[in-house]
């Protein structure tokens, strides 16, 4: 199980990203059936709520609780729902000209998060403030977006490439590296064949 001592070679490890997207996208428009009628600040505020209760719950449980349960991990959802109204308010209240050439917070953000999710090498390395600055780094990057001119490199077709198949190349790498760790192990020269094998696979499905 997920939470078991054999994480590194359980196969489906990271399938719990699915139950936990299931659980939310099910019960996020059950919230909304009670709130529909409030306007959007009562929803801002609403939002603000149930973020930081499960933030909480994230920040006073054992790493495996935080990591794994929908009820932890839900503040992470939450936080983008509030960029999307906060950037609805912001162009609300903008120029003309909403676009400013702010890039250089998204290019900050986008070294910052890519620099903190090299360092987590193993899994077992979790840890809460690492998961909190991604998702405030994320966030950051996602509301500059929608209202500054971004960088030319998020434009770039390998990007665009990237993030389009992301999530399947997210499924299918863990499998993979358990495949090779339990065979030819992972090494400098396999972890070649580790990517390779994730990209073909991830364009296959």
């Amino acid at each position: 199980g997920y939470f078991g001592s054999q994480l590194e070679f359980n196969p489906f490890t990271n399938t719990w990203s699915l139950g936990v997207e299931e659980q939310f996208y099910l019960i996020y428009p059950i919230i909304f059936l009670f709130i529909r009628n409030k306007n959007l600040k009562h929803i801002f505020f609403f939002l603000i709520g149930f973020c930081s209760i499960s933030l909480l719950f994230f920040l006073t449980s054992p790493p495996n609780t935080s990591y794994f349960l929908p009820t932890h991990r839900a503040w992470e959802f939450f936080g983008g729902c509030i960029v999307y109204f906060l950037a609805i308010k912001y162009m609300s209240y903008s120029s003309k000209d909403p676009k400013r050439k702010n890039w250089k917070v998204n290019v900050i953000s986008f070294i910052c998060i890519l620099t903190i999710c090299f360092s987590l090498i193993k899994f077992s390395e979790f840890n809460y403030l690492s998961n909190l600055i991604i998702v405030f780094l994320t966030s950051v990057l996602i509301f500059n977006y929608h209202n500054c001119s971004p960088p030319i490199f998020l434009s770039n077709k390998f990007f665009i490439y990237i993030g389009k198949r992301s999530y399947s190349i997210y499924l299918w790498h863990w499998p993979i590296i358990v495949l090779i760790k339990s065979t030819i192990g992972l090494t400098n020269k396999t972890t070649l064949i580790t990517l390779i094998l994730t990209f073909l696979f991830s364009e296959l499905s």
